[in-house]
């Protein structure tokens, strides 16, 4: 095998190699999404508080079971009581999480409920942030008694899902990206410089043919 053969074999070995650890690198990457994730509420408190009950969905749109975490953050942490913490759910699969926000004072506060999940039987993963933000307006006590009951689900929630990707390295927040552009991005790529490096390797080889037909003409 000549060396310009044998330097083609060599490069396509490590260009199949490097597409396996790409395709790879795909399969341990998760997206996590859920659905109402931003909910701006406006509720009433009065002499004994107000309690708001809300809820949103957690789905699993990879091709894997995923472990889902949950935890409170911000200012509204210690209000704010989730229904569950920990739950498993199988591809395609989604679940509405219920919590309740237990308010003694009316002021504007803001907390987040943040969402991991990582693959079952894998470290790391990628976390999602439900926001929850608070207009409440004080009323007094004839109101509290005998007016709208503090209890209450009044406000706006976002249509919109939230979504996140990352892989398995480690938990991360970020936008979601399609693994299937990344992967034809980096395949086009290499497919170029493949060409480049054919067309290179054949120019030199026509070059040296070349080089011998001129020895022997002189």
């Amino acid at each position: 095998m000549e060396k310009s053969n044998l330097k083609v074999a060599l490069f396509t070995i490590t260009f199949l190699l490097f597409f396996v650890g790409i395709a790879q690198a795909a399969n341990d990457t998760l997206t996590a999404q859920i659905g109402g994730g931003r909910v701006i509420l406006y509720p009433e408190v009065g002499v004994g508080g107000a309690e708001i009950s809300k809820y949103f969905t957690v789905n699993n749109v990879n091709a894997v079971p995923v472990n889902i975490s949950l935890e409170t953050a911000g200012d509204l942490k210690d209000m704010i009581k989730l229904e569950t913490t920990n739950f498993i759910l199988q591809p395609g699969e989604n679940k509405r999480v219920n919590y309740v926000i237990k308010l003694k004072n009316a002021e504007n506060i803001e907390g987040k409920v943040n969402v991991y999940f990582s693959q079952v039987g894998k470290k790391g993963g990628v976390a999602v942030s439900a926001t929850i933000i608070v207009h409440p307006t004080k009323i007094g006590i004839w109101d509290s008694f005998f007016g709208k009951k503090n209890s209450t689900d009044d406000g706006s929630d976002s249509g919109t899902n939230n979504n996140s990707t990352g892989s398995n390295g480690g938990f991360v927040d970020m936008g979601k990206i399609s693994t299937g552009v990344i992967l034809g991005l980096v395949t086009f790529i290499m497919f170029i410089v493949v060409i480049i490096l054919l067309v290179l390797l054949s120019n030199k080889k026509k070059r040296k043919l070349n080089l011998k037909e001129n020895d022997w003409s002189s």
